[in-house]
């Protein structure tokens, strides 16, 4: 990797680097010099710099940066901006810029020759490569494979790309990131920066920016879970009278002078050297062959002296040229850096270019602005946002109006066709110009893009943010309009997994285009009726056409599809039945393609959760069909995950192993780790129902490489992991704790229904095995109160969760009567209802009806009834056998053997059978019950 990663390109960037000695932060000095120590020791993390606006972050930061670059370090520095907080990665791209490093503007086909040298040791590296155009324009064309990564996906593949060449980079030299102004920075920079911080060992994320409100959900510092936090506070006196010789380029002040700053400062650098330059500019202060002199009677009562830090940068700014004024006024409202022709541009005096960069460089002279150059750009930048608000304050509103609608026009103009990369930026132009319509558009485009790099907190604010404008009457009748916020807040919150909130965006998005959920059980079940009569004419009678309201009509198959996924967690049958009826009816009708595989997916699913599953197999087909035909990657994966779910549930193994295989294998190609996740999560619980533990492990061991990979995964997905890992764990030896007592700490985090039955189902039986029968007995109870309230059960979710919480009740029912506890009763009387629940919904539940047989045999036997036990545990057995379940059959036959009389010819051969069944699945605890009941 030497071209690529060459010492001499491996550098911070010169833009706007002023070198000065940081005066007066001796210990948090010390502590970023120890950061660098354990660096260069090949410890790296996360540390942030907090402090009030003017208090010496950027300072602060700048000298690390030198610090680490005379110590052998390599450095990238990012910066955020207020103006471009809504622009995906926007704080990357200086870094990136700096990474890479292109030869030369324009050669994008040389550029992605050179990448794909870089990356060949991973292939699928070399497909994501286009996914760097999301940080940076390098002239990369999309792919089949980037053209369909989107949300989570997008971002995952951005992750792992910009990873790879990190690593590389610091393999070589142990690596500092800098960034600044960390409090404009987007939700996707944070979280790629947090990954990249967690994720490579050498490199040292340091990152500066203010503090804000601890209940504000944005606070970026918190995002970025750093591991030291530096609080900068105010300057000593010494400090500050240093900085006033430094800037003044003298070696000590008068008494008078010193007084002076030190009292009006209060400790702040800013205020402290734009209090110094304003003494100097007003002729208060002047340098003499290096000598410092006052005006004669200096006091702090000074007449003409400014009272606080906003009279000192109007002192100085009313003491430039009327030009040079106006000049500042126009950049004070382009926001962040800014080039010098669009200054030129939007200078209203159509002053010649020598004339605007001429005043530009009396400003930088002044210590006004900053220089730097880009390319072939000259860049200007403020040289503190305080003096940059201070003076956009001085403009009137009619002023503001006038300069930030030349200014979107002008950007328009030279961008056409290009704009993404500005919308942040136009939709603060047109906001400030007053013209709300346009201003909404581009908050409309911002969050689109922030769905597409899964930054969905950003996504709710912008949309949020573009309603609250709308409230004026802009859009007021528009329900298109109301329908697509409503619905962008629906995907980012089902994104989130909130599910109670994206529900209530989804219904609200309906509402605006004239639709309604049922609110009865009637109405649903006429909804249903009503849907499946539709549907049943688009396949026999007449197929639909799209026609002019196609557009709401994908929308609405849309929500519905994502509403039908929220109805599976759910476990509610009818509306997970009528969601994909009604979605998939919409998807005809639209012509839209990507909907319309969906909902013969969730079609499928649907039918088969209630009991149709002849029918339910040929809308899976057909879907698979529709997908390899028309359909894009992410349609064909998702449609081998959903066909997966629904033959584990009907114990078709070898075709679920199927599904699993291919979707994991089509998940990785799109770099979506979390249905990747998905899919080795269906691969574990598939051979936990089959008892092949080996197989079992395989799987678990890729999910954790996964979810290690990805500390932001849900909450459910932990659940998943730990769940299993339990399962495998117990079956070949004793269950560990404290991943019980972990899981128990993710159960209490926002579950579905669903996957809370699992977990306390396993939970029950994974406290049980270890003696703890107070955990035990609670997590059965809470278990047997979810599985009240379901309609359905399925797979893992059934046997594991529903079984477990039903098996748990019955052992303690059986250990209350032996030891004749106190609560005796109140615990039978909550086993037997869990059975009746259980061995109810297993009827429409094929994997979970040799389960629910099998604890019918077992209470049976509770209750003394040989002869029902026997017939229920003989029937278990014959229809584990019939689905590939052996170890219910292992189970079933230790069951009838140990409850057999020892003269019973048939007891030993039950339990040998048994122990053979227990033998070859490897699982020991079970195979142990089994030799002592022989030598019982």
């Amino acid at each position: 990797m030497s071209r690529l990663f060459d010492r001499k390109r491996f550098r911070a960037p010169l833009h706007f680097k002023v070198v000065r000695r940081t005066i007066g932060r001796d210990q948090e000095r010390r502590i970023l010099r120890d950061a660098l120590g354990e660096l260069n020791g090949g410890a790296g993390g996360i540390v942030c710099i907090e402090g009030e606006a003017g208090i010496g972050k950027s300072t602060l930061l700048s000298d690390v940066i030198e610090t680490a670059q005379a110590t052998g370090i390599g450095t990238l520095h990012g910066v955020a901006a207020a103006v471009d907080r809504a622009t995906p990665y926007f704080a990357w791209r200086e870094v990136i810029a700096q990474l890479l490093a292109p030869s030369k503007a324009g050669a994008g086909n040389e550029f992605e020759a050179r990448l794909l040298n870089e990356s060949n040791s991973r292939p699928e590296l070399a497909r994501w490569l286009p996914l760097l155009e999301d940080i940076m324009p390098l002239g990369l064309e999309a792919n089949y494979v980037t053209r369909t990564m989107s949300g989570a996906s997008r971002a995952a593949g951005l992750e792992e790309l910009v990873i790879f060449f990190l690593d590389a980079a610091s393999s070589r030299q142990p690596t500092l990131i800098a960034f600044d102004d960390v409090q404009w920075m987007d939700e996707a920079s944070v979280t790629l920066a947090r990954a990249v911080a967690r994720r490579i060992p050498r490199l040292l994320l340091v990152a500066a920016g203010r503090p804000t409100d601890e209940a504000d959900d944005s606070d970026r510092m918190r995002s970025l879970e750093p591991d030291t936090v530096i609080r900068l506070g105010v300057l000593s006196n010494d400090a500050v009278i240093q900085i006033v010789c430094q800037r003044l380029g003298v070696s000590s002040v008068p008494t008078a002078i010193a007084e002076l700053v030190t009292n009006r400062a209060a400790g702040n650098p800013f205020y402290c050297e734009e209090l110094t330059f304003a003494l100097r500019d007003i002729g208060v202060v002047r340098v003499d062959q290096g000598e410092c002199l006052a005006a004669h009677g200096l006091t702090a009562e000074f007449p003409i002296l400014p009272q606080n830090v906003k009279s000192v940068v109007i002192a100085r700014f009313d003491a430039l040229p009327l030009e040079s004024q106006i000049l500042l006024k126009v950049a004070s409202a382009l926001g962040g850096s800014f080039s010098f022709d669009l200054l030129q541009d939007i200078y209203p005096n159509a002053a010649t270019m020598e004339g605007v960069e001429e005043m530009l460089d009396s400003l930088v002279a002044r210590n006004m602005l900053k220089f730097g150059i880009k390319g072939a750009d000259k860049l200007y930048e403020f040289r503190h946002s305080i003096f940059q608000d201070t003076v956009y304050e001085l403009l009137s509103f009619s002023q503001r109006r006038e300069l930030h609608k030349d200014i979107a026009t002008i950007l328009e103009l030279r961008h056409e066709g290009m704009l993404d990369p500005l919308c942040a930026q136009l939709a603060r132009h047109w906001e400030f110009a007053d013209r709300p319509d346009l201003a909404i558009g581009y908050l409309e485009r911002a969050a689109a893009q922030a769905l597409r790099s899964y930054a969905n907190l950003d996504a709710i604010r912008y949309v949020r943010k573009a309603m609250q404008m709308s409230e004026g009457g802009v859009v007021q009748n528009r329900p298109h309009s109301l329908a697509a916020w409503e619905s962008m807040l629906g995907d980012a919150n089902h994104e989130l997994r909130d599910f109670d909130q994206a529900s209530l965006h989804y219904k609200n998005a309906m509402q605006a285009l004239g639709y309604r959920l049922p609110s009865t059980r009637a109405q649903l079940a006429k909804g249903i009726v009503a849907n499946a009569v539709r549907q049943a004419m688009h396949r026999f009678i007449l197929a639909p056409r799209p026609n002019a309201a196609a557009v709401d009509k994908q929308r609405l198959a849309h929500i519905y599809e994502r509403l039908s996924e929220e109805y599976f967690f759910r476990n509610d049958p009818l509306l997970v039945l009528h969601g994909t009826l009604a979605s998939l009816n919409l998807a005809e009708q639209s012509g839209a393609i990507a909907e319309t595989i969906s909902g013969y997916n969730g079609l499928a699913l649907g039918l088969g959760m209630a009991g149709m599953t002849k029918i339910a197999r040929q809308y899976s087909q057909r879907a698979f069909r529709l997908a390899e035909e028309k359909g894009e990657l992410p349609e064909v994966a998702r449609a081998h995950l959903v066909a997966g779910v629904m033959t584990c549930g009907l114990g078709d193994w070898v075709a679920t192993r199927r599904s699993a295989q291919k979707a994991a294998s089509v998940f990785r190609q799109l770099g979506d780790r979390v249905r990747l996740a998905n899919s080795y999560g269906l691969a574990v619980f598939e051979a936990l129902l089959r008892c092949d533990i080996t197989t079992a492990n395989a799987a678990l061991n890729d999910l954790e490489e996964i979810i290690a990979a990805n500390p932001d995964v849900s909450s459910e997905m932990h659940a998943w992991r730990l769940c299993a890992r339990i399962c495998v764990d117990g079956a070949v030896g004793p269950v560990a704790q404290p991943a019980l007592d972990e899981l128990r700490e993710v159960s209490r985090a926002s579950q579905t229904p669903a996957n809370l039955l699992l977990c306390k189902g396993i939970m029950s039986s994974g406290y049980l095995q270890i003696g703890d029968v107070a955990a035990a007995k609670e997590s059965a109870r809470e278990g047997a109160a979810l599985l009240q309230q379901c309609s359905v059960i399925w797979a893992a979710f059934g046997v594991f969760g529903a079984g477990g919480a039903t098996q748990t009740l019955l052992a303690l029912w059986e250990r209350a009567a032996r030891e004749q506890w106190d609560d005796l009763v109140p615990l039978q009387a909550i086993a037997r209802q869990a059975l009746l629940t259980f061995l109810r919904l297993s009827r429409r539940s094929p994997v979970c009806r040799p389960w629910a047989l099998l604890l019918h045999g077992r209470a049976a036997f509770l209750t003394s009834n040989q002869s029902a036990a026997r017939k229920h545990l003989n029937h278990a057995m014959e229809v584990a056998q019939q689905l590939g379940m052996p170890y219910v059959v292992g189970l079933a036959c230790l069951e009838i053997g140990a409850s057999s009389l020892r003269e019973d010819r048939a007891r030993k051969d039950y339990l040998m059978r048994a122990r053979n069944i227990f033998a070859t699945l490897g699982v020991s605890n079970d195979l142990t019950r089994v030799q002592d009941a022989l030598a019982a």
